[in-house]
Parts: structure tokens; C-alpha cells; sequence
């Protein structure tokens, strides 16, 4: 079900690109040092939104990448202060360090 909705979804923005295209024949012209060159305005817009996407991408997987390695340093520390509470239980019988 849930995929279904995300064909759908795809299908609308695939469809409202379209229409957008249709509507936005004008030309823009960008004039560089070196030349000159003229793009659709739909096509500078799928760009610009294209590039926005390829940002928010590598911003976010930075961000992972640190939360990660955060957890996994949380993670091992955590293990260690396990093994240490778990040594200590095993020196002694009643598990506290208190001698009769």
C-alpha cells in the first residue's frame, strides 16, 4: 500500500513537470566571460531543483555520518563499563566488595 503511494506521488511530480515544461517555453539567456548560452526556464528550474536535492543529500549524510560514529563511541563505551560492572560481580559471591 505504502508503495503504491509513493508510485503515485512519483507519477503526479512526474506529470506536473510536464505540464510545467509545456507552459515555460520562454529562453533565458546566460551570458558568460567566454560565450553565451540559452536554456528553457523549466530546464534551469529541474536544475536548480536537482542541485537543492544533491545538497540537502550530502549535508544530511555529514550529519549521519556524525550521529553514527557518536552512537558507536556511546556504544563501546557502554559495553566497557559493562564488562567492568561484570568483572567485579564475579569477584565476589554476594556481589559487593564487603568482607564478613
Amino acid at each position: 500500500m505504502v508503495s503504491l503511494f509513493y508510485v503515485l506521488c512519483v507519477f503526479f511530480l512526474m506529470l506536473s513537470g510536464f505540464v510545467f515544461h509545456d507552459l515555460n517555453n520562454q529562453l533565458i539567456v546566460i551570458n558568460y566571460y567566454f560565450g553565451v548560452m540559452t536554456f528553457q526556464t523549466s530546464w534551469i528550474v529541474i536544475a536548480s531543483f536537482l542541485a537543492g536535492i544533491m545538497f540537502c543529500i550530502f549535508f544530511t549524510g555529514l550529519e549521519l555520518i556524525r550521529a553514527r560514529r557518536c552512537l558507536r563511541i556511546s556504544r563501546r563505551s557502554e559495553l566497557r563499563l559493562k564488562r567492568e560492572l561484570g568483572g567485579r560481580d564475579q569477584s565476589s559471591p554476594t556481589g559487593s566488595s564487603d568482607v564478613l
